[in-house]
């Protein structure tokens, strides 16, 4: 569990991640499981943390999770993409600021870079979904020159949870903090000029933690 590009078992883990989980066709000129597909006015981009993780600090590379490759063809992918909302999946925080090895932030030059080209190309309707913690929260990375993007961690569902006293988000939405088993639903609706994305947390018994709306005129950048 938890390797990376280099794993003596990648290859079959590779295999059976296929043989269990349906998705669209693989991206022919990637390595590993990365991938899109559409549903309605939302384009979702799935990305792979672990074909090309290199994350053992030494002088002569640096530390990268998702790979220079896999950057450029997400890059390529969202000016492409006319969609109102744009969300991209991983299997690690990907807005979380603590250095933890579960988080994307952990390959700081990579992380960075990234950020930089959703503001460079100014991407719209941006939202990130993402899993790889024992518990659940929305993290809002506030920007000076673009929208605040927003990423949501869900926990587990049958696992055992936990909680974050190992690390610090400070960029965590009060009230979303999750330290039970849950799941979420995302609902995607309005009128053209009004479209929003709806968050809804559920404990196992169906219960509504919490909620958000976020508006897609909210995820617009600056003029």
């Amino acid at each position: 569990p938890n390797g990376g590009r280099l794993s003596s078992t990648r290859q079959i883990a590779e295999s059976s991640f296929k043989a269990f989980w349906p998705r669209p066709l693989k991206v022919a000129q990637l390595d590993g499981i990365a991938t899109q597909f559409r549903y309605a006015d939302v384009d979702f981009f799935l990305l792979d943390v672990r074909s090309y993780r290199s994350d053992t600090p030494d002088s002569s590379s640096r530390i990268q999770i998702l790979g220079t490759q896999q950057i450029e063809w997400l890059r390529q992918a969202l000016i492409q993409s006319t969609a109102t909302f744009k969300i991209i999946v991983a299997g690690a925080p990907i807005l979380n600021p603590a250095k933890s090895r579960e988080n994307l932030s952990y390959a700081q030059q990579e992380h960075s870079a990234l950020l930089q080209m959703f503001r460079d190309e100014r991407i719209t309707g941006l939202f990130f979904l993402s899993g790889g913690k024992p518990y659940g929260e929305l993290t809002r990375l506030v920007h000076a020159s673009s929208y605040n993007l927003q990423d949501l961690t869900l926990g587990p569902l049958t696992a055992q949870p936990s909680d974050n006293q190992e690390e610090l988000n400070f960029f965590r939405s009060p009230g979303s903090s999750t330290f039970e088993r849950h799941f979420a639903l995302i609902e995607c609706s309005g009128q053209e000029d009004t479209r929003a994305l709806t968050l809804r947390v559920f404990s196992m018994e169906g219960q509504e933690l919490w909620n958000r709306r976020i508006l897609a005129s909210d995820l617009q950048p600056a003029n």
